[in-house]
């Protein structure tokens, strides 16, 4: 396995546990050419899963969004629907969420701490092995043909 199918299987964990919270999933892009893998997550991502308590109104589009294709009501017009958005985030800037847990901690770190420990086992793999791997090489370029040596 290389690092890339590593790094990309880590960040598929990671989106696994911000998913089941909202309706737009996590996005991994990995592009070979850079050597990099990226997760791209919903920016409401924090808010979805600890809440949002009262002060700060939140962003109407994404409401709006969440308004219009979540199905609960049918609405006739674009402007009904905005209306409908607003009032629901008037509502959260004065009430906040009923999910809404104080001092909840970062989305980000909490997953990257449940698999942070099985990425690094699959990294230090693969970078012992091309270790012993380029040793072996050595060994075998300067040492004479009769002698083998295997580490």
């Amino acid at each position: 396995m290389e690092f890339l199918d590593i790094a990309e299987d880590f960040l598929k964990a990671v989106t696994s546990e911000f998913d089941t919270y909202t309706s737009t999933k996590g996005v991994i892009v990995k592009n070979d050419g850079e050597q990099s893998v990226s997760l791209f997550t919903p920016s409401h991502i924090q808010f979805a899963k600890y809440g949002r308590g009262p002060g700060k109104q939140p962003p109407v589009d994404e409401i709006l969004k969440w308004v219009t294709t979540s199905g609960v009501i049918q609405y006739g017009s674009q402007k009904e629907a905005l209306g409908t958005a607003w009032a629901i985030a008037k509502s959260i800037s004065k009430k906040g969420t009923s999910n809404y847990v104080p001092n909840a901690p970062d989305v980000f770190e909490e997953a990257i701490d449940l698999h942070i420990g099985k990425f690094v086992d699959e990294v230090s793999k693969r970078v012992v092995k091309i270790t012993f791997d380029d040793v072996d090489d050595i060994l075998e370029k300067n040492t004479s043909p009769y002698t083998k040596f295997k580490v």
